[in-house]
């Protein structure tokens, strides 16, 4: 006869009422929920049930052991802690406003002769800068430059010099009359 098959594994139901006790004292210290305890125990003894352990733990009393209590309060800390941080990793980064830039006011279009055209006249390989101020309300007061641009680009070569300038160099508005007009009378739209 050989030595494994005079082992006999111990049971839960070979415990006595103590020896159930510490072993589910020693894990509620630890800070683990009835069904890890259950789980626990169950791979030394054999199938051990949540409810047998919340047997012995109201047969005890052992959840009111201040060693038990504190166990307690120390995991819902940490579970708090980390569901907080789960909730803050989940939260999109909130990205810092961007400056409020000044207005700057445009400069005449240099050799410009007409007015400008409307946002329904614009076509795709016309200058889009726009010509008009704060002032300007509704879309029959917009106007564009309409100026031949080069393909694939937004605005003729004077509107792009004038666009990019420094902000110092602009002095002057364009205003909706003025961009109407054609040596000083207003365009027949």
């Amino acid at each position: 006869m050989s030595l494994a098959e005079t082992f006999v594994p111990i049971t839960w139901e070979m415990l006595t009422s103590l020896q159930k006790r510490e072993a589910v004292l020693d894990l509620l210290i630890r800070g683990r929920n009835v069904q890890e305890i259950a789980e626990a125990l169950s791979i030394t003894y054999g199938t051990i049930g949540a409810n047998q352990v919340r047997g012995v733990i109201s047969r005890h009393k052992l959840d009111k052991q201040r060693l038990v209590i504190d166990a307690r309060q120390r995991r819902q800390t940490l579970e708090r802690a980390a569901a907080v941080a789960r909730a803050r990793a989940r939260m999109p980064i909130a990205k810092p406003k961007p400056p409020v830039l000044p207005k700057i006011p445009l400069a005449p279009i240099a050799g410009r002769q007409a007015g400008g055209v409307t946002l329904f006249d614009l076509k795709n390989t016309m200058c889009r800068a726009p010509l008009w101020d704060d002032s300007a309300q509704g879309l029959e007061t917009k106007f564009f430059c309409g100026a031949p641009a080069k393909p694939g680009q937004s605005y003729c070569a004077s509107c792009c010099e004038r666009l990019h300038t420094p902000p110092r160099a602009r002095t002057v508005f364009h205003t909706p009359t003025a961009a109407n007009s054609v040596n000083g009378q207003q365009r027949a739209r």
